[in-house]
């Protein structure tokens, strides 16, 4: 498996759409189906920003972060799904984000306090966006999973799990139209 992200080294950036691609092919070949350029320059930056690119089949478990810590996405290019749980596993809401300028209820901008399960999912060939979360980031401190959620090492239930949200998202977006 290749590297799954890379830090910025410079005191400023700007990301155009040569960069963009570029961050596209290396979420295909990392063999995860996602890829981060970290804006800030390592983990103890008080504002962490990302271009995170995610293909559609990338697995991640639910996951929520400390209270305080609260994090937003501004998606540049593509779908993505957020979706949202309560404590018991519970879907209670989906935020659809879009980059479709037909659609005139897109969304492409959405928030999430700290200390609220979520799970992104591409809905989409892949999902390009600006992420930026509080700072600084521990894995361990800042990253919960929850016991109902399968985990990283479960690819199988998370892609079972997967299945079951793409099928909840195509019955509420089908329940939409």
């Amino acid at each position: 498996m290749s590297q799954l992200a890379e830090f910025n080294t410079s005191p400023h950036l700007a990301i155009g759409q040569e960069k963009i691609k570029e961050l596209l092919l290396k979420a295909q070949s990392s063999g995860s189906n996602h890829y981060r350029l970290c804006l800030h320059q390592d983990t103890n930056s008080l504002i962490q920003e990302m271009i995170i690119v995610v293909l559609k089949g990338a697995l991640f478990p639910v996951h929520k972060h400390p209270p305080g810590k609260s994090e937003s996405i501004h998606l540049i290019d593509g779908e993505l799904s957020t979706f949202l749980f309560d404590d018991d596993g519970t879907v209670i809401d989906i935020m659809h984000l879009s980059s479709n300028s037909k659609n005139p209820n897109r969304s492409l901008i959405q928030r999430i306090n700290g200390d609220i399960w979520h799970l992104p999912l591409c809905t989409s060939e892949y999902a390009i966006y600006h992420e930026i979360y509080a700072g600084p980031y521990d894995k361990e401190q800042d990253v919960a999973i929850p016991p109902w959620s399968p985990q990283p090492q479960e690819p199988t239930a998370l892609k079972q799990f997967y299945q079951a949200l793409q099928d909840t998202y195509l019955e509420n977006k089908n329940d939409e139209t």
